[in-house]
């Protein structure tokens, strides 16, 4: 998603491939239709239509002439762009990002630290209760087919898994929901306290 490469203007008049890490902000880069930006910056020369989507999640291009700005992970889609660099690897808004989704997925939710604790304690209880419920139909004279269906009744209707699955879930979805609204959460439990 992001360039390991920058197309980089040593003079006005030449350029040279180099390693993203090695554009500084101040820098001029040289894009072309099909390769990512490596940095942020803002066009000096040029127009293209690009793909921000990566960044503001809209799908259409939209289209860049000088002294606007662009991101890195940013795709060109037409033209050719030099773009003077005002963050370069580590300092951009993708990384940024980057570093925010890190945060947010390492951070463990209270309601998720809950469930899985609950699901601890529960899983004993539910198999004892399938196993009397087992017993106490065998002994009130049911067949034992009767009891085992019965039994494992018991264990699929009380089985925790639900919570497990449906905490996860309703926070990815409405991470994905507020991510298309332009709105990125830097913890883990910041849904739990809207």
């Amino acid at each position: 998603l992001k360039a390991e490469t920058a197309t980089k203007f040593i003079s006005p008049t030449e350029i040279s491939t180099v390693p993203a890490a090695a554009i500084r902000p101040g820098d001029i880069v040289l894009l072309r239709p099909g390769e990512r930006c490596a940095v942020d910056g803002n066009v000096i020369e040029g127009r293209s239509e690009v793909d921000q989507s990566l960044i503001t999640g809209e799908t259409l291009p939209s289209m860049v002439a000088p002294g606007s700005a662009v991101f890195a992970g940013t795709l060109i889609r037409s033209g050719t762009l030099r773009v003077r660099a005002s963050a370069a690897s580590g300092g951009t808004l993708l990384d940024e990002i980057s570093r925010l989704l890190d945060r947010a997925l390492q951070a463990r939710s209270r309601y998720l630290r809950l469930a899985e604790r609950a699901s601890r304690l529960y899983a004993p209880v539910v198999h004892a209760t399938a196993l009397l419920t087992m017993l106490g139909w065998l002994a009130y004279g049911a067949s034992f087919h009767d009891s085992i269906v019965t039994a494992i009744a018991v264990l699929i209707i009380t089985c925790p898994c639900a919570l497990g699955l449906a905490i996860p879930t309703v926070q990815t979805v409405a991470s994905g929901a507020l991510f298309g609204s332009g709105v990125l959460l830097n913890a883990g439990d910041a849904i739990e306290r809207i």
